[in-house]
């Protein structure tokens, strides 16, 4: 779970792993690992191991002399992060013992590559005499550190950020935002009346010149500037590639009825029509005239609104408005 700080703090996002081990003396080599294919959590008292960062891993390593534990965060900090271990027993004496010695922690951060994996730092138990023990009954460990929120990549969190310092003059997050709505299916989804006079528009697209498909990106570009040397066909995606559009170009999931204009230029000179054909797979129905006249005629100009009829068996239709 991240903990916001007060907006003065430049570790505005920190993150806290907690894991609670029960491992013996006997129990060596991995006591747990958040691996997708090959999950270990035997040692592993608390939290469930889906709780865990991806990939998130102690090894016990035991080679004579050379008792310690390998650590594998499963999670991208921003700088070193900060690592308590507490040894446990089941001595009633009130002094954390084993065999009654005192264990003290002893931790290296470092970022080594092992056959298990990244080794981001190593630690282990020893007594006052400074020999590493084995024969802890078990110890609980916490690592909390800065991440960064709001990148796509990595395994750092999804969700909102604020500038470090005083800097509050901007705020972002990659996570869908709802508002009205608690399932948003795209960056920004709300539900209700949404007051705005300017919208931010795109530079228009340069389309095709002869016959062609629209491309994923001139489908969702708004404005789609095309100078034809001669008549020619405009073909539609086909409703799964429009759908995929939408995600890829858009970040939108597609939902029925969602909807959205093109506007088709048709730039000739001379009199040089487009035609807008469906995508042969008959998962795209055209409404009205699919005719874009050449601009000499005074008829340039054609708006086009896609709409989502189906998301389980792909379909649009597109209406000319």
């Amino acid at each position: 779970m991240s903990v916001f700080r007060p907006l003065n703090s430049d570790e505005s996002n920190l993150f806290t792993i907690r894991c609670v081990i029960d491992a013996h003396a006997s129990t060596v080599g991995v006591l747990v690992d958040n691996d997708s294919t090959t999950s270990v959590s035997t040692s592993l008292t608390a939290p469930t191991i889906n709780n865990l960062p991806p990939n998130f891993r102690i090894t016990q390593i035991v080679n004579g002399d050379s008792n310690y534990y390998e650590l594998e965060y499963g999670k991208t900090f921003t700088s070193p992060p900060c690592i308590m271990l507490t040894p446990k027993s089941t001595s009633s004496n009130v002094k954390t013992t084993v065999s009654g010695e005192f264990l003290i922690p002893h931790i290296v951060q470092l970022n080594l590559t092992t056959a298990a994996g990244t080794t981001n730092a190593e630690f282990c138990f020893r007594n006052s005499s400074g020999v590493p023990k084995t024969a802890v009954n078990g110890f609980d460990i916490m690592i909390t550190g800065p991440v960064k929120l709001g990148v796509t990549t990595g395994n750092s969190n999804k969700g909102w950020n604020v500038g470090s310092g005083n800097d509050s003059s901007t705020a972002y997050s990659y996570m869908n935002v709802g508002i009205g709505t608690g399932n948003p299916t795209s960056a920004l989804q709300v539900q209700g009346r949404l007051d705005s006079f300017f919208y931010k528009a795109v530079e228009p697209s340069t389309g095709p010149g002869a016959t062609n498909t629209i491309t994923a990106a001139q489908t969702v570009c708004e404005v789609l500037n095309c100078t034809p040397s001669d008549p020619f066909t405009l073909t539609t995606l086909t409703a799964a590639e429009i759908i995929a559009a939408m995600l890829s170009e858009k970040s939108h999931t597609a939902a029925v009825n969602d909807a959205f204009d093109l506007v088709i230029n048709n730039l000739s000179t001379t009199s040089d029509d487009i035609t807008l054909t469906a995508a042969a797979d008959g998962s795209v129905t055209i409404l009205g005239s699919t005719v874009i006249s050449a601009s000499s005629n005074a008829d340039g100009t054609a708006r086009f609104r896609f709409i989502c009829t189906n998301t389980n068996t792909p379909a649009f239709t597109i209406v000319r408005v």
